[in-house]
């Protein structure tokens, strides 16, 4: 996208990204400018500042980063731990009543990152649309060769900006809604660890159909 949009590709200085280095921008930053190696836009003339969607995929894609590097931690943890209740404790001899069932912290993981991915799913469309939009960067208007007042890939913003309600919807969090539990006041405080983590895969089919109406460019781009 920036090639495409002729994206200011000096807002990705790692000077910029040290003076807030947020979680996962400085890598991504990095990426990308490694990704635009040899780009002409790096003597070209462009614009002072680039739409937002565009001037912040560093921060935007890397807290996205940061989240499912975040969420990879909590599940391995999970699946390295003992959840017990009680719990066998072999070198003290003792039998212990827990609360490791509880995966508070694998389920608040999964609901950064499903907002994480709705995050940087949103951004791609206001991309698309900036790119199949009024003609920036030289290109003619809605990307139609026709020009003028020919429809062009306006009729594909409004298949983005669906899916983008669809992932919205999808992002929703849920472990909150959880409530109050019963078992007559030993089991008062549910997780919905569950349902938080079936619901996080669910953005993530209309986040390939985004990629693909992107036309199927790799992830940092599409996204």
């Amino acid at each position: 996208c920036f090639e495409a949009l002729g994206g200011n590709p000096l807002i990705l200085s790692q000077a910029i990204q040290a003076a807030r280095p947020a979680a996962g921008q400085t890598e991504e930053a990095a990426a990308i400018l490694e990704e635009l190696e040899g780009s002409s836009l790096f003597s070209a003339k462009v614009a002072i500042q680039d739409p937002l969607s565009l001037r912040c995929v560093a921060p935007i894609h890397g807290a996205l980063l940061s989240a499912l590097e975040g969420a990879e931690k909590a599940v391995e943890i999970e699946l390295n731990s003992a959840a017990d209740n009680p719990l066998v404790i072999l070198a003290e001899e003792r039998v212990l009543s827990t609360g490791n069932f509880h995966t508070a912290s694998l389920a608040l993981a999964f609901e950064t990152l499903g907002l994480a991915i709705a995050q940087a799913a949103l951004a791609s469309v206001a991309r698309f649309v900036q790119l199949t939009g009024s003609g920036r960067n030289g290109l003619p208007r809605y990307l139609s060769p026709a020009g003028g007042a020919s429809a062009g890939f306006v009729p594909m913003q409004k298949t983005v900006t669906a899916i983008a309600a669809q992932i919205r919807h999808k992002a929703n969090p849920v472990m909150l809604d959880a409530g109050v539990g019963g078992g007559r006041g030993s089991c008062d405080a549910v997780g919905a660890c569950g349902a938080e983590m079936r619901r996080d895969a669910r953005p993530l089919a209309p986040v390939d159909r985004l990629r693909n109406a992107g036309g199927g460019a790799r992830y940092r781009f599409a996204l």
